[in-house]
């Protein structure tokens, strides 16, 4: 485990708590899509956090904190993993 994989596994464990949900709300705010298990792993740093900017959304919208506040993992470019192919080079 990496250093930004363990400040990103605490803050999604963090912030889930911050606002006072049990990891279940937290699945049931993103519409379900992520599993227990994948949550548990991640709070755990079992393995790194790799969801869908959609999923970066619900979960910004379930802990109320703007996804640009988020440190959601970037690539060399500065942007957003998922967007690297709609961004030209």
């Amino acid at each position: 485990m990496n250093e930004s994989q363990i400040n990103l596994t605490t803050m999604l464990r963090f912030l889930r708590e911050r606002v006072g949900l049990t990891r279940e709300q937290l699945i049931s705010r993103m519409e379900n899509t992520i599993s227990l298990s994948t949550l548990i792993r991640w709070e755990r740093g079992d393995s790194e956090p790799s969801m869908s900017l959609e999923q970066w959304h619900l979960f910004s919208n379930a802990v109320g904190v703007p996804l640009g506040k988020l440190p959601y993992p970037m690539n060399k470019k500065g942007v957003p993993s998922e967007l690297e192919t709609e961004i030209p080079a």
